[in-house]
C-alpha cells in the first residue's frame, strides 16, 4: 500500500502543471489515501486525502470524464472525517 501511495504521488510530481492527466492523477493518489488509512487508521492519510481531492477537483477540465469520480470520493472522504469525531 505504501509503494502505491508513494508511486501515486512521484507520478503526481513528475506531471506537468498543464497536463490533463494530472488531474485524474490527484484522483486515484486520493483514493490510494483513504485505502491506506481505511487499513492503518493514520488521521494524516485522511487529511492528505482531503487536500488531494480538492485539488484533483479544481484542476480538472470541466468536461473530464474522470472528475464524476471525484464527487463519490469526496463524500467518501467527509464520512470517514465525520466518524473520527
Amino acid at each position: 500500500m505504501d509503494e502505491g501511495v508513494s508511486r501515486l504521488r512521484q507520478a503526481v510530481a513528475d506531471a506537468h502543471p498543464d497536463d490533463p492527466r494530472r488531474a485524474s492523477l490527484l484522483g486515484m493518489l486520493a483514493v490510494g489515501l483513504v485505502l491506506r488509512h481505511r487499513h492503518s487508521h493514520s488521521g494524516s492519510d485522511l487529511e492528505e486525502a482531503h487536500r488531494t481531492i480538492e485539488l484533483a477537483a479544481f484542476t480538472a477540465h470541466p468536461f473530464d470524464p474522470a472528475s464524476a469520480g471525484f464527487k463519490p470520493t469526496w463524500d467518501l472522504i467527509q464520512t470517514l472525517r465525520r466518524a473520527r469525531g
